[in-house]
């Protein structure tokens, strides 16, 4: 199934088919295949595709929000007159997620968030830096984190 839907992207980002294209979509689709099978470990759950996509479209959307609110609180920040109201701060915390895959989402959602930066993941805690002492709450229990819980949730095959 994911050697076709790669393939399928394969001919939609090249738009064209043609024998070389299939030949060549069919080569690196098939490593990338390969790869994938061999070295990451893909465990498929009871939930459909549908509701993964729905998730993952959800996920973006509550990232993007988290973006634009981190932009808005940086520039009030970064405006103020007096820098003396920056407390910069190093913050670790230990992640309830259990898919090691998610945990590196999560650290890169941080990192995506105007004024942190996740500096280390070393299993399930992170470190991150914050611009402000005032985010650590916000960082740790933040709406994206909480949807990447809700994507876990489920059983696995």
């Amino acid at each position: 199934m994911l050697f076709f839907v790669m393939l399928f992207l394969w001919f939609i980002l090249n738009g064209s088919v043609s024998m070389q294209l299939l030949v060549a979509g069919m080569l690196v689709c098939g490593g990338i295949y390969g790869f994938t099978k061999k070295y990451i470990d893909i465990q498929w759950s009871k939930k459909s595709i549908l509701t993964r996509v729905f998730e993952l479209v959800q996920y973006i959307l509550i990232l993007l929000i988290e973006i634009v609110k981190s932009n808005v609180a940086v520039i009030k920040l970064v405006l103020t007159p007096n820098m003396e109201s920056w407390h910069p701060c190093f913050m670790c915390f230990r992640s309830n997620l259990k898919s090691e895959m998610l945990r590196v989402v999560l650290a890169n959602s941080i990192t995506l968030i105007p004024g942190t930066v996740t500096v280390e993941l070393e299993g399930e805690v992170l470190t991150v830096h914050v611009l402000d002492h005032r985010w650590k709450d916000s960082v740790e229990n933040s709406a994206f984190a909480q949807a990447l819980k809700k994507m876990e949730g489920d059983e696995k095959i």
